[in-house]
């Protein structure tokens, strides 16, 4: 679940957990308490690696990212943006480009 909160923008979601056994009806119940804590925006978003990329099509390719720097932060979108990027470069020559990996900064 935390990798699961944290891939939406709650990076400070705190779990707890209760188990009630009731040994007489043979049932278990499992009550997850979960507070989500605030959650984390964008800000700002550097795309690296893109030197040797003649400028037009630089500003070109990432016209195509949508990440609204205001929006909830979200991995889903981060990746469906690389792919789009990483196809882009594909299209126009750049056939080795792929997506490395994102880092994620925390602002406290």
């Amino acid at each position: 679940m935390k990798e699961y909160y944290e891939a939406n923008g709650y990076f400070k979601t705190k779990f707890s957990y209760k188990i009630d056994i009731d040994t007489s009806a043979g049932t278990i119940i499992l009550k997850y308490k979960i507070n989500e804590g605030p959650v984390s925006k964008y800000g700002e978003l550097n795309v690296r690696g893109l030197r040797r990329v003649p400028e037009p099509l630089r500003t070109e390719v990432l016209k195509g990212i949508k990440v609204d720097s205001s929006s909830r932060f979200s991995q889903q979108k981060i990746l469906s943006d690389a792919a789009y990027l990483t196809s882009d470069l594909n299209n126009n020559g750049f056939i080795e480009a792929r997506f490395d990996s994102t880092l994620v900064l925390k602002d406290t």
